[in-house]
């Protein structure tokens, strides 16, 4: 099915370049997918799978530069660059959509601490009203104010 989507989507697509975009497509797709999942200890052990994987991955590359290039070649892609370009564009898609949740969720929390902040200096400031005003007269009188 994927196959055939891409092949509607680009009819200059060649073979080699239909393995690419499969593989492209559907980081996009599991990344949308697993962004929107809620923020639980499943998501946080498959962000530390991926981050094992991301090093494994950028070791790889390193070390056997030649490796990297001949899976560029199978993906359709010319080079090894262009897949590392790749890839870094998907990565930084799912950071901006990671970090613009987060900014979001900072967001409702500074929102509800600054109402609960306000309801309880206004349950203060209405407290200390109700003290100074029942203070009986001759308390007053002697100068107490009823503050430390």
């Amino acid at each position: 099915m994927l196959t055939h989507i891409l092949q509607m989507l680009g009819s200059s697509t060649t073979g080699a370049q239909l393995g690419i975009k499969a593989v492209l497509v559907t980081a996009v797709i599991l990344l949308v997918v697993s962004i929107t999942r809620s923020e639980g200890a499943r998501h946080m052990a498959v962000r530390r799978i991926l981050t094992f994987i991301f090093a494994i991955a950028a070791l790889s590359a390193i070390i056997f530069p030649q490796a990297l290039s001949s899976l560029a070649l199978f993906l359709g892609v010319g080079r090894g660059t262009d897949l590392v370009l790749y890839g870094l564009v998907i990565v930084f898609f799912g950071y901006l959509v990671v970090d613009w949740r987060r900014h979001l969720a900072t967001d409702r929390q500074i929102t509800i601490l600054t109402r609960r902040l306000a309801i309880l200096e206004a349950r203060d400031h209405s407290n200390a009203q109700e003290n100074v005003s029942t203070k009986p007269p001759s308390e007053e009188k002697n100068g107490e104010t009823g503050l430390p």
